[in-house]
Formats: structure tokens, C-alpha cells, sequence
């Protein structure tokens, strides 16, 4: 936004700028500043004049030409050191107040959990949280598979975008198991483990539309490939305990109903 000065043909209503190489004034705002500082014709109906950026300037209304009209000043200031204090606005580690999305492995002897954007593997009961990888990637929504020895998650990264990976727990190596980028939610393993079930969104004005497209309920092979379209509605699906069929949310009649559907052969 910015300001522009304008002239207007009192007879007819007809407006049109003269120009916008003017200072800032947050007009668009409540003008915290003031609004544009005064302007004025010159006696002859031919320019106006006004200031601009330090200068004070000139506008022939005819062929829209500025000048500068020079001018100096004598003046004696008083300046004083501004009262300012240091301050951290980071630390390069934190304790972090909460954790989301934690999921418990199958033997019940580790987490895996959400935090400030990373995945963690804390040993029960008393372990040290680690990181599960070393990327820079931000990681959500953690499945642990069921032999305990891998983790699928919903990876983010804004150069790369989304992605469904796979990190050994034990190594820290990863995967990915999406072959296009896009918005990935909620993956997570059959009973066997050899296959993965995850949703795929449209994306939002936060993070843009782009790779959003081919929306739905997907499943795939554990180690990666080919994507089958299950559903093109519904969010949060898992498998059944004999992975005969697939559970996720949805709607019905306007409102929200519990759903499932019958594995693909």
C-alpha cells in the first residue's frame, strides 16, 4: 500500500495521479504518524508543490515533471544516547513444555513423540528422549511398526514439502516412501507391518495449494511404491486387528459418523 497524490477536475469529478514517489505515511492504517504532510499550488495554478522523501518538490500538472526545489537550513540538535538493554530472543536449546502425538511401541518399553517439530524415542521408564533422525525436516504423527524397529511419519519441509517417511529406530536412517510431494497426514502401519495407510489433503493458505490435488485415503506397501486410492474422503484411517478392513472419520447427513471399508485385494 501507499499513498499517491491525486488532482481532481472540480466541475466534472474526474480524478488522476500525479505521482506516488512519495514517503510513507501508513495512511492505509490509523495514521499512528500523521497523515501526508501539506501540499500546495503555486500562485500560477501550474505545479504543485510538495514534499517527498526530504526534499521539497515540484509537479508541473501538465507534463507531470518533478523538480526539485533546493533549499537549506541551519539547525542545532541535541541528541542523546536512546536507554536500550540486550536481550535473548533465543537459545540454541530449550526444555520443551509439551509434547504431542505420542505413541507407544508394542512391547510397551518406548515412546515416540512429537516435540518443538521433531521426533523423539524416550526408553521406558526413565530414559533419555533422543532425536529419532538427524534431518531437517519438521516430523509429525509418529506409527511405530509392529516389530518395534522403524517409525513412519508425516514430514514437512518448505523447499521439499510434504512426504510420508520411514526412519529405523535403532539407526536413525531414512526414507521416503511418497514418490510426489504434497500435504501427508496421519500414516500408519497394518498389524503385519507390511503395508501403510495415510491421508492425503489439499493444503491451506498458510502453506499453499500447490501438490494438493488427488486428495484422499491412500495405502501403500511399507517399504515404499506405488499409491492405491482407498477413499477420496476421510481423515485419520488405521487398519483393523486383522487388517481385513480400514477404519477413518468422515461425515454422513451433515454430520460427523465413524466409517470403514473393506481392504482392497
Amino acid at each position: 500500500l501507499k499513498s499517491v497524490l491525486y488532482v481532481q477536475n472540480i466541475a466534472t469529478g474526474e480524478e488522476w495521479p500525479l505521482t506516488e514517489d512519495l514517503s510513507h505515511d501508513q495512511q492505509e492504517t490509523w495514521a499512528i504518524f500523521g497523515v501526508y504532510p501539506n501540499f500546495a499550488w503555486t500562485p500560477d495554478n501550474l505545479n504543485i508543490v510538495y514534499y517527498a522523501k526530504g526534499k521539497i518538490k515540484k509537479i508541473e500538472l501538465g507534463s507531470f515533471v518533478t523538480s526539485d526545489i533546493p533549499f537549506n537550513v541551519s539547525s542545532k540538535q541535541t541528541v542523546q544516547e536512546s536507554l536500550h538493554f540486550p536481550h535473548q530472543v533465543f537459545e540454541q536449546e530449550f526444555t520443551s513444555k509439551m509434547i504431542r502425538q505420542l505413541t507407544t511401541s508394542p512391547d510397551g518399553k518406548f515412546v515416540v513423540f512429537n516435540a518443538a517439530g521433531v521426533l523423539y524415542k524416550k526408553d521406558l521408564p526413565n530414559g533419555k528422549p533422543e532425536r529419532v533422525t538427524a534431518g531437517f525436516d519438521f516430523e509429525f504423527e509418529p506409527d511405530i511398526s509392529p516389530d518395534g524397529k522403524s517409525v513412519i511419519y508425516a514430514a514437512w519441509s518448505d523447499e521439499f514439502k510434504g512426504a510420508i517417511k520411514k526412519a529405523d529406530l535403532k539407526t536413525g536412517k531414512t526414507v521416503t516412501l511418497t514418490d510426489e510431494k504434497g500435504f501427508y497426514y496421519s500414516p500408519t502401519f497394518s498389524s503385519k507391518g507390511d503395508r501403510i495407510v495415510f491421508r492425503k489433503g489439499v493444503g491451506n493458505d498458510v502453506l499453499g495449494y500447490a501438490y494438493g490435488r488427488g486428495t484422499g485415503i491412500y495405502l501403500m506397501s511399507a517399504n515404499g511404491g506405488a499409491k492405491t486410492l482407498v477413499s477420496e474422503n476421510g481423515i485419520k484411517p488405521q487398519f483393523n486387528s486383522d487388517d481385513t478392513r480400514i477404519y477413518f472419520q468422515g461425515n454422513q447427513d451433515g454430520k460427523k459418523a465413524y466409517k470403514s471399508l473393506a481392504m482392497p485385494i
